[in-house]
């Protein structure tokens, strides 16, 4: 059993939270905004031993934590979760990365949301806060939630959620386990499109519950759809261009949907290629991810350059 009885707010929830070479300080913040309300099982990604050992430090009777070999992926190791902690029969799963920060009120807004949805006849309702960026308070647009406000009461249908902070009915997440293939990028908006069309799903935003994260490494200072554009790195951007593409052959995502977000993101990540430096090096990336998209390769990587290492590239967080 991975945990042992241990007094916790919520015993019905468990978080799997996934690390990858985390800043311990950060993390250790992050975490204690959840940690005494919750059960936390720590998924880490293939993380330098000394922060595996940091980590470590946090196990108690409501937190457990299990090293993966390697960097598998936000989605394997959300699966890895899942199964590690089966055995428990917890009635939700709460996804979190490691840099998240809840308010006080998030965890019982979210649950408060699910239970009214299930009682007004919404089966299998998939809720989530109102994602934030961390330094800029700015909302982190989703797909599905044009005239969505900050503050309102009441859950608000969306067509997709950002994957932290997303409340999931343990069956569901059984039944429909995260896409490994896409390993980071684009995980939440797959998942959530399949499991609407296929499971019989529904996905709200609960809009007065509010999580903190820190999107992107940079943002330039041009707004689109009122947003600052956000700078990952080259192999984020590959991942974000590749899984586009490869999203257009999922044929339970609505057609206009699916050319709208690789489109959209065709444009992006061109635009810092042009703009941010090392700009061959994005250059090369995106054309690495359309020729891997258009010949259906997905995974970590098939067409890279020599040489590229996922790790020098923070991955995690977002």
């Amino acid at each position: 059993m991975p945990f042992a009885p241990g007094a916790v707010a919520f015993p019905d929830v468990t978080a799997i939270v996934v690390t990858w070479n985390p800043d311990i300080a950060a993390f250790r913040h992050a975490w204690s905004s959840y940690a005494a309300r919750t059960r936390v099982l720590i998924v880490d990604n293939g993380s330098r031993p000394e922060i595996v050992a940091a980590l470590r430090e946090l196990e108690s009777a409501t937190c457990s934590v299990i090293a993966l070999p390697t960097n598998l992926g936000i989605a394997s190791a959300i699966n890895a979760g899942v199964a590690h902690v089966e055995q428990t029969n917890p009635a939700f799963y709460l996804l979190l990365d490691q840099d998240s920060v809840f308010e006080p009120d998030t965890l019982p807004a979210l649950l408060e949301a699910s239970h009214a949805l299930r009682q007004s006849g919404i089966g299998r309702p998939v809720v989530g806060p109102l994602p934030v960026e961390k330094e800029s308070g700015v909302m982190i647009g989703m797909y599905g939630s044009m005239g969505l406000r900050a503050g309102d009461r009441q859950p608000f249908a969306t067509e997709s959620l950002y994957t932290s902070g997303m409340l999931v009915p343990a069956d569901l997440a059984r039944e429909a386990p995260q896409k490994e293939a896409f390993f980071i990028d684009y995980v939440d908006t797959e998942w959530c499109y399949r499991v609407a069309k296929l499971h019989g799903a529904h996905t709200y935003v609960v809009p007065h519950a509010v999580i903190r994260h820190k999107v992107g490494d940079t943002a330039l200072p041009l707004h689109v759809r009122h947003q600052p554009l956000l700078v990952h790195g080259p192999i984020r951007q590959y991942f974000q261009l590749r899984n586009a593409i490869w999203m257009l052959a999922c044929d339970y995502i609505p057609v206009r949907t699916r050319w709208r977000m690789a489109l959209r993101c065709l444009a992006r990540v061109s635009i810092l290629a042009a703009c941010v430096a090392p700009r061959l090096t994005r250059m090369r990336f995106v054309g690495c991810a359309m020729i891997d998209g258009l010949r259906g390769k997905a995974g970590r990587w098939r067409f890279l350059p020599r040489g590229a290492q996922l790790g020098a590239d923070r991955p995690f967080p977002h």
